[in-house]
């Protein structure tokens, strides 16, 4: 899960269910960053920057709950329909993902949450 700056305050996060994306990140930060899945491509160190960069592969801030235990994202996409990769700061990984493709053309994917997390789908207690 990848933490990128929302500086004009403005949300695209879109959910059907109670928005925990940020899950890693205390809310004081959360209330000032979008979060999506990114699959990293790669790192590199850019003279011009103290932090390790990295290239992803972004998913778009939409999502919508397809399990107690899961999330649907889809794959972010350019004007040219070219899948949108980025280069962020490492600093940027808030956590691990587990993500299974929807099908073969990777346009949608499913985070698996973590067992840690599965309790407070089912129960309020």
């Amino acid at each position: 899960m990848l933490r990128y700056s929302n500086e004009d305050g403005t949300t695209y996060r879109e959910s059907t269910h109670g928005d925990e994306v940020y899950f890693g990140d205390p809310p004081s930060v959360a209330e000032h960053h979008e979060y999506a899945p990114g699959k990293i491509l790669g790192f590199f160190k850019d003279p011009r920057y103290d932090d390790l960069q990295m290239v992803v592969k972004c998913c778009a801030f939409k999502h919508i709950r397809s399990s107690p235990i899961s999330t649907y994202w889809k794959q972010e996409y350019t004007f040219e329909n070219k899948p949108w990769i980025a280069v962020i700061s490492v600093e940027s990984i808030v956590r691990h993902c587990l993500m299974i493709p929807e099908n073969d053309k990777m346009e949608g994917f499913h985070e698996i949450y973590g067992r840690d997390r599965w309790a407070g789908q089912f129960c309020d207690v």
